[in-house]
């Protein structure tokens, strides 16, 4: 039985190996990949005019801000305003008043032209020149040349109280002041004397 299965077998392979060779030495070709066509990419889809703008490409502002000073929306001309100077506010400088209490001392306020207060401010300080009390005298006249500049009976008295109080300069230029407005006037022989006076003094004689 045994020899009887191994000459079938013997048989069956002999039939294989004549089968094969009819048919001629069998080729192994390498496999080639296909090629493929690159796949389209999608077109984008018309967005629907309910859709949000998108955000991500620049944006065309048709407002205001468009013309040869702008870009995009940014400012890139500068303002038309003084060349060199900024508008903004923070620029302005507040200059605080000077403190103090108004007007300098040395400034003396301008009285309304009024002859009747000058005579009155005369005849006052009159009477202190005869108390010899100069220094009001003085301020009385002054006051008398401030209500009517110019007047020739105050300027006369001044040059009195000044002679009488040793400032011989003021003296004599008030009494010069007489002279040029009244050069004949009641008291000119008076104001003639008065600068000879102080002519001497000056002098030391």
């Amino acid at each position: 039985m045994k020899y009887l299965l191994a000459i079938v077998v013997l048989a069956g392979v002999c039939l294989a190996q004549t089968s094969s060779q009819d048919s001629g030495p069998t080729t192994v070709c390498p496999t080639v990949p296909k090629k493929t066509k690159p796949s389209a990419k999608p077109s984008p889809s018309p967005a629907s005019p309910d859709a949000a703008p998108d955000d991500s490409g620049p944006m065309i502002d048709q407002g205001p801000d468009t013309g040869p000073g702008y870009h995009n929306g940014v400012e890139t001309a500068p303002d038309p305003g003084t060349p060199g100077v900024s508008s903004s506010k923070d620029t302005k400088v507040n200059i605080p008043p000077p403190t103090g209490e108004g007007a300098p001392a040395d400034v003396q306020e301008m009285k309304p032209y009024d002859p009747h207060k000058a005579d009155k401010s005369i005849e006052v300080g009159d009477y202190y020149f005869k108390e010899r009390n100069y220094r009001a005298a003085e301020s009385r006249y002054r006051e008398a040349l401030e209500w009517k500049p110019g007047d020739a009976l105050a300027t006369y008295k001044m040059g009195e109280v000044m002679e009488k109080i040793g400032n011989l300069v003021q003296a004599r230029q008030n009494y010069q002041a007489y002279l040029k407005i009244l050069p004949d006037g009641p008291l000119s022989k008076d104001a003639k004397k008065a600068l000879a006076r102080i002519e001497q003094a000056r002098n030391g004689q």
